[in-house]
């Protein structure tokens, strides 16, 4: 088995390292143009399962771009415009469900599909309940990646 990380290359080895120490840094609000934390999340994310995704690392990051400028809209106009954000966080938790399985192993991959499962069992509109774990800042995009993108980022730099 041969590793050849070195010898490809690969966008997403520079791309996410400067998106987290621009978040980090907040970096934005002392330009005098500040953003929302889950604007960069949402970036780092599309960003990150670029790793997992090499043949469709270059559209996520294009994806990632735009969701990036358009996350404000998204938030404001949740309730209103539905089957954009159905569009947009099935495929999202697709992803993030083949790519734990891919980088975590099976039993990361089967919990989490059970949890995101789990649902269909309730009585509740599944669509709902996935487009609120996308654009909620208390859910995917929320704590967690918070959580990730700074402190333990910021404890592997330091």
């Amino acid at each position: 088995m041969v590793l050849n990380l070195l010898t490809t290359f690969s966008l997403n080895k520079y791309v996410l390292p400067l998106l987290l120490i621009l978040s980090v840094s907040d970096i934005d609000f002392y330009v005098g143009y500040p953003l929302l934390d889950e604007q960069w999340y949402i970036l780092i994310l599309l960003t990150s399962l670029g790793y997992a995704f090499k043949r469709i690392e270059i559209l996520l990051i294009y994806v990632g771009l735009a969701l990036f400028f358009s996350y404000p809209y998204l938030t404001e106009y949740a309730n209103y415009n539905k089957l954009l954000l159905y569009c947009i966080s099935i495929p999202l938790c697709t992803l993030v469900l083949v790519s734990c399985y891919l980088t975590s192993g099976k039993s990361f991959g089967i919990i989490l599909g059970l949890f995101l499962a789990y649902p269909l069992f309730l009585d509740t509109n599944y669509l709902d309940l996935i487009s609120h774990i996308v654009i909620d800042n208390t859910a995917m995009l929320g704590m967690s990646i918070a959580i990730m993108c700074g402190i333990v980022f910021l404890f592997v730099l330091i």
